[in-house]
């Protein structure tokens, strides 16, 4: 079993890399989509969702103390969106910058 368990954390830490680069892509510009209002905005969070939905199962299983700064900087990221508050999508890019940075850290 703890062969098992090493395999899938492995290939939990091989994908998560290219989820994390997939959401700062999407959530780099957010701040703006929301200013210019054309609606990018809401295909961009619907997006977001997706990945991140993807990414927090893999977190959770691996490391699910780790998953409160996600959580804080998607929550923003939403209330952005939802509220057209610009302000709270780029503090949510700022807190999933640092999220990533202190997840891929070694230990």
């Amino acid at each position: 079993m703890e062969k098992r368990d090493a395999k899938f954390v492995n290939s939990v830490a091989n994908e998560l890399p290219e989820l994390f680069t997939e959401l700062d892509a999407l959530m780099r510009r957010l701040d703006e989509q929301i200013v210019e209002g054309t609606g990018e905005q809401d295909a961009s969070l619907d997006r977001i969702e997706s990945v991140w939905q993807v990414a927090e199962q893999q977190i959770r299983a691996a490391d699910p103390d780790d998953l409160f700064p996600f959580e804080q900087a998607i929550t923003l990221v939403r209330s952005g969106v939802e509220r057209r508050r610009p302000a709270d999508a780029s503090k949510g890019y700022k807190l999933l910058v640092a999220a990533v940075a202190e997840y891929d850290a070694p230990a």
